[in-house]
């Protein structure tokens, strides 16, 4: 695949293909044709996508996380990733994505999650551990947290 610049102002197909991983603009193309994915139609044919507009699609509409204003620059991961990320099987993965517990969108038989989104979904759902109480003020400790993944 091309190498791309990402910071434009709008991307092309190419451009959303890249950015969601996936090999071909055609089926950025049928998205658009299909009004999934949101586009500006420009001089009759050319289609052109806003970057954070692009970003905020891959988030489903259940999650109310406050919508970007400007692209992240944060990647978009696919369910191997994911998984090593979490350090769990692509299976449990899967099934969050299936029961919608984890923000993401199926495109073209992919899953697929912003990691600008994955990062807001483990700050909510952290858990911290307990603080212990001491007589004398001490250094705060590096930040440790735990997500929890049911099986």
């Amino acid at each position: 695949m091309a190498n791309i610049n990402m910071q434009r102002n709008l991307w092309t197909t190419e451009d959303v293909a890249h950015y969601l991983t996936i090999s071909s603009d055609n089926l950025v193309y049928r998205l658009a044709s299909r009004r999934e994915i949101p586009f500006v139609r420009i001089g009759g044919k050319l289609l052109r996508f806003e970057p954070a507009v692009v970003e905020n699609w891959l988030l489903p509409a259940q999650y109310s996380y406050p919508v970007v204003q400007a692209y992240t620059g944060k990647p978009v991961m696919r369910v191997a990733e994911i998984a090593a990320h979490f350090s769990v099987k692509t299976g449990l993965i899967y099934k969050m994505f299936n029961q919608g517990e984890l923000p993401g969108r199926r495109v073209g038989g992919l899953w697929l999650a912003s990691q600008h989104w994955l990062d807001l979904w483990i700050d909510d759902h952290a858990i911290y551990p307990p603080a212990r109480a001491t007589s004398q003020p001490t250094p705060d400790p590096p930040k440790q947290y735990y997500v929890l993944i049911q099986h």
